[in-house]
């Protein structure tokens, strides 16, 4: 069986974790075998330890066996020599439990035969504490998504470069950035826990993982962008999602009067844009096919679109109306399309909190920091910086203390999802940053995104252990929905949440000043956006929104050039559901590639892959890459059954 074991909920700051052996039941349905070990780790085998550890064990009609720790961890260490003494005279000592010293495997090899007869705890283990690790040390929050997506894009490119012209798979450089992330996975590195001079390291290892990345990609998709064929001077696109994609992509320009056309040689909305010495241009595409290849010629064309209507209080497109006071407070942001108001109050009300928790500052996130908060009503600067055929941007500058939060918000033409592009300059101390909207929608349970599926938490503080969900970890989205419409909070790089009642909010930054008395200070750049939706969240677009707001299309400026691969090739792409592209990469052992997707909505059905690629023999796998069943592939497609958030494997061979 597939087993946890956990100490931490030990250490619950509210309410008693109520098993110690059960059954723990996730959101798609599947089950481990988990024990909540009591006391938790760094146990010294001392006799008042043993006793504790069987006494609190609550399963004993069951099994009249406990599990316990022993050896100095947390900053390593082990076992000492006076512990291991003391485990040999407690084997069999009067007045204590007997005490042998053993492996894992021996204790849920014997739990296992009772577990039909455990009690299952269904959903989320929460932890009660610890909940500022969520935001603390943005920087590192930002670069380890970043990074992973980056490495899984060199992983897509890489197989497809072997499958379509020969190309070597450069499996050690990929290796070696995957070794880089995850070294910075430790414990203390990714909440944002360690002292300073780790974070040091930490920056320079994140800067070498980035320069990797970057020489891997422009080498790989160089390659694959020069065997694509084009007519004349374009943009060679290169979507690397499951799904199609017209999210607006920015690429660098050669010229402001070459612009992206259409097929019928119109030009799409777009923007020109300087960053320094460079330009940049930012369009509109029209839909670019699933992991799949779009030309753009660029040629001489003038702009025919209608401008996004961008005032100091208002910004307008065909789908979104948003207003806002004289200090660039929002208050509207109407739902053209449904007819529907969607906020109840005001919307991207930033506020800074005094965030002083009794102790560990970088780890810990308290009820108290609600008592003593500031709302940044008053706006530095508001001015209008684009109104064209391609966006809306209005700028918004805000002072508080020492720091400075600078916000663009975006409105792209067509889209219905309103961007906050946001700088701070901070330079606080023990403050939280949070960003609100009050929005017009009403339910008992928000849905926010994990790691392969989504899980609901209580908007409401009933009980204990409601309250105690004050703040909470999501990936790139929160949703809170009623029966025919919802809202959605997406972002590029933030991890913390809270939705009380009708108010939505984004933990934006953090100020500990434990360990790390200069924790977060400095530059921080992300986004995050607001999405008002027709029916609940699997009826929207928020997985795929998500999506694009943190992968970006590839682009390449090709001249003409002759290729075998044309505009509108799709590689590969699923006919059924709602899927996420998890990687396509080299197997470990050699054997083919390893596609893997993820069911996104919480639906069952059969779904189609279409493989436009090389492929011999298609064999289902686990998460390991171990082979379980071959797969039927036939006219260069094979198909499956899914359940809700399952994760489908496979190997091909080609």
């Amino acid at each position: 069986p597939y087993l946890a074991l956990a100490c931490y909920l030990c250490d619950n700051d509210t309410n008693y974790f109520p098993f110690s052996l059960f059954r723990w039941k996730g959101c798609d349905g599947t089950e481990v075998l988990a024990h909540l070990m009591r006391p938790a780790y760094i146990g010294t085998f001392t006799a008042k330890e043993i006793k504790y550890s069987a006494h609190v064990m609550n399963n004993k009609e069951l099994i009249d066996t406990s599990i316990y720790m022993y050896g100095y961890g947390d900053g390593g260490g082990g076992p000492t020599n006076a512990m291991l003494e003391r485990g040999r005279r407690f084997k069999d000592f009067p007045g204590l439990p007997a005490a042998t010293i053993s492996h894992v495997d021996d204790f849920f090899d014997r739990a296992n035969k009772k577990a039909d007869e455990l009690p299952v705890w269904n959903g989320e283990m929460y932890y009660e504490n610890h909940r500022g690790t969520f935001t603390s040390q943005a920087f590192v929050k930002k670069n380890n998504r970043k990074g992973e997506f980056a490495l899984e894009i060199n992983e897509l490119l890489g197989v497809l470069g072997m499958m379509l012209y020969g190309g070597e798979y450069p499996k050690e450089r990929i290796e070696e950035g995957w070794r880089i992330l995850m070294t910075n996975q430790f414990h203390d590195i990714l909440p944002g826990t360690s002292i300073h001079p780790v974070f040091e390291d930490c920056k320079k290892e994140y800067a070498r993982l980035r320069a990797l990345n970057s020489e891997l990609r422009d080498g790989l998709f160089g390659e694959l962008a020069s065997r694509v064929g084009t007519d004349s001077t374009s943009l060679v696109c290169f979507n690397p999602l499951a799904f199609t994609n017209s999210f607006p992509i920015t690429f660098e320009a050669e010229s402001d009067e070459l612009v992206p056309l259409d097929t019928e040689g119109r030009a799409l909305p777009h923007v020109f844009s300087k960053d320094g010495d460079k330009l940049y241009c930012t369009f509109t595409p029209t839909p670019i096919p699933p992991a799949g290849i779009s030309v753009f010629r660029l040629g001489k064309a003038a702009g025919e679109g209608k401008a996004v209507t961008a005032e100091k209080t208002l910004l307008e497109n065909e789908k979104l109306r948003v207003e806002l006071d004289e200090n660039g407070i929002i208050t509207s942001i109407y739902d053209k399309i449904n007819s529907r108001e969607t906020l109840s109050g005001r919307g991207n009300l930033l506020s800074v909190s005094l965030d002083k928790c009794i102790h560990e500052t970088a780890w810990n996130l308290e009820t108290n920091y609600r008592k003593k908060m500031t709302e940044l009503i008053k706006a530095e600067s508001i001015s209008v910086l684009e109104s064209n055929e391609q966006r809306g941007v209005i700028g918004i500058v805000r002072r508080y203390h020492r720091s400075t939060i600078r916000q663009k918000l975006i409105l792209n033409t067509g889209s219905d999802m309103l961007l906050f592009d946001t700088e701070v300059d901070w330079h606080e101390s023990d403050k939280v940053l949070k960003a609100a909207f009050d929005v017009n929608v009403i339910n008992t349970d928000a849905t926010y995104e994990i790691a392969h599926g989504a899980i609901k938490r209580p908007t409401h503080w009933n009980t204990s252990f409601d309250f105690t969900r004050f703040e909470v970890a999501a990936h790139k989205w929160a949703d809170l929905s009623e029966g025919d419409y919802g809202v959605s909070i997406l972002n590029d790089c933030k991890y913390g949440y809270d939705i009380h009642n009708s108010r939505m909010r984004i933990t934006l930054m953090r100020a500990p000043t434990c360990p790390d008395r200069t924790g977060d200070h400095g530059i921080s750049n992300f986004i995050y956006a607001y999405y008002p939706h027709k029916g609940q969240w699997q009826q929207s677009e928020v997985t795929k929104l998500a999506l694009m707001l943190n992968v970006p299309v590839l682009t390449a400026v090709r001249d003409a050039q002759r290729g075998p691969i044309k505009s509108g090739t799709s590689f590969f792409r699923v006919k059924g559901g709602d899927f996420s592209l998890e990687c396509l990469k080299a197997a470990q052992d050699g054997r083919g590639c390893i596609l893997r997707l993820a069911e996104r909505s919480h639906c069952r059905g059969r779904a189609k892959v279409i493989w436009d690629l090389p492929a011999s023999a298609i064999t289902e796998t686990n998460m390991i890459e171990e082979d379980k069943e071959a797969v039927s592939f036939e006219n260069g497609s094979f198909e499956f059954d899914y359940k809700p958030y399952e994760v489908k494997t496979f190997r091909i061979r080609f």
